[in-house]
């Protein structure tokens, strides 16, 4: 009873998490303040679910995160949920194979996500009649998101191993067997 009852507070705490990031994507870096570009840190909180966490948590944070995204951009509802799906879902199938502790491996990682991300966005806006604007500035945009996620990932990586490991701490109790009612007793 214990563990899924910290399992689902951390699985709480990742679904907050990812809500916060896109009420922070809102407030602070919506109109295109910071590079020109709108950031979007939901591809990093994925990809750590894929790298770290059990496929529930990833398909949760995946859809919640999309839709949430979806509303604050006004994509059709499951554009993003889908594109932070599929590569998360790739990569937690081959994640055994990954060295996702080391450092480069997390920028590579967030840059592929963060890159990779957008680009299926365009394509699903692309097949559903919702043409996106496709001219040279779309490589600045790539750029820009696929080296704020690679730059995030680490950060963010460690950061949440951190909270997750103060935070709900389990307590360990000795399993030592009880004497006391056998003493006297035949």
């Amino acid at each position: 009873m214990g563990n899924y009852a910290i399992k689902h507070k951390e699985t709480i705490f990742l679904l907050l998490l990812c809500g916060g990031f896109v009420v922070c994507q809102g407030i602070f870096f919506s109109h295109y303040r910071v590079f020109s570009v709108a950031l979007d840190f939901i591809p990093v909180l994925v990809l750590y679910c894929a790298l770290y966490r059990s496929w529930k948590e990833l398909f949760a944070v995946s859809l919640i995160g999309g839709f949430f995204f979806d509303s604050l951009t006004l994509n059709p509802m499951g554009v993003s949920s889908l594109s932070y799906l599929i590569p998360g879902y790739f990569i937690y199938c081959k994640r055994h194979v990954l060295l996702y502790r080391n450092i480069i491996a997390q920028l590579l990682l967030g840059f592929g996500m963060g890159v990779t991300v957008p680009f299926l966005v365009m394509i699903q806006l692309t097949g559903l009649a919702v043409p996106p604007v496709i001219d040279a500035s779309l490589l600045w945009v790539f750029i820009v998101l696929g080296v704020t996620s690679a730059g995030m990932a680490p950060i963010l990586f460690n950061t949440i191993e951190f909270i997750l490991k103060h935070l709900f701490v389990q307590k360990m109790y000795r399993l030592v067997p009880s004497f006391r009612g056998k003493l006297g007793r035949k």
